[in-house]
């Protein structure tokens, strides 16, 4: 039986609400400069629900942990840079600092690619010389601070961000997440036998930046198909997926 049988119906109403937000013939709001930004990341939320869903039907709870959290970061950066239109220009701009960054320890950049090294040369401060990029593209530099600003809950944020990066790097939360009780002489066994746990934390993360995501979209293609499909996914988040503890706090960035 599917791992996903308890939650099929739920997940299936997502799934036609991401669909109508940012299925195939979907397009931005020209009107909208930061729809630029604000839609492809919404794109995102769609293919990375696919991710999760594939990774918790398939037993790797703690894989699907680790994209909703890449999930979470698209969902607060479309909602800061809806609060913060003016920003949309700048994270674009990273672009630049990222591919800096990718270079910077590579000694033959100028002679190997020296098209692109001339580009992040000019583009890029302290790209060359050694010195710290930095990827900041709005006043509020990090994550945290960010999702405080369009009113996610410290809580939410901490399972959200803060606990799944623990199965992002290999930290020994990760490490020994794997792993059952030591055995008496101090052995480690992987008696272990599911990521259930792992598994339902991701959905419950998921389902809540998700409607966040589809509440966001009616600002910038409201549509009636869209509102009552949203509504029926809200109402399966109280019934069944909701995390006791965050309470929907997530939803409250995006007001109906």
């Amino acid at each position: 039986m599917s791992r996903l049988f308890p939650y099929a119906d739920e997940l299936a109403h997502l799934k036609i609400a991401l669909d109508i937000a940012f299925g195939k013939g979907v397009e931005s709001n020209a009107a909208a400069k930061e729809d630029r930004v604000v839609f492809p990341l919404g794109v995102a939320t769609r293919n990375l629900f696919e991710e999760v869903i594939w990774s918790v039907n398939q037993g790797f709870g703690r894989a699907a942990l680790r994209t909703s959290r890449t999930l979470y970061e698209c969902v607060v950066f479309s909602l800061y840079i809806n609060k913060h239109p003016e920003t949309w220009a700048g994270y674009l701009n990273t672009l630049y600092a990222q591919w800096g960054k990718v270079l910077q320890n590579f000694s033959e950049a100028e002679q190997k690619l020296p098209a692109m090294h001339k580009v992040l040369s000019e583009k890029v401060p302290g790209y060359g010389e050694g010195k710290f990029i930095s990827l900041s593209w709005s006043d509020d530099r990090t994550t945290f601070a960010m999702a405080s600003d369009v009113g996610i809950s410290e809580l939410f944020h901490s399972l959200a961000f803060n606990y799944t990066s623990g199965f992002v790097h290999p930290s020994a939360m990760f490490l020994l997440s794997g792993f059952g009780p030591n055995t008496p002489d101090g052995r480690l066994n992987t008696t272990k036998e599911s990521e259930d746990d792992e598994s339902k934390m991701a959905l419950q993360i998921t389902h809540d930046v998700i409607i966040n995501a589809l509440r966001l979209r009616l600002k910038y293609a409201d549509s009636r198909q869209l509102r009552e499909s949203l509504a029926v996914c809200e109402k399966d988040f109280v019934k069944n997926l909701g995390l006791p503890t965050s309470a929907n706090a997530l939803a409250s960035g995006v007001k109906k």
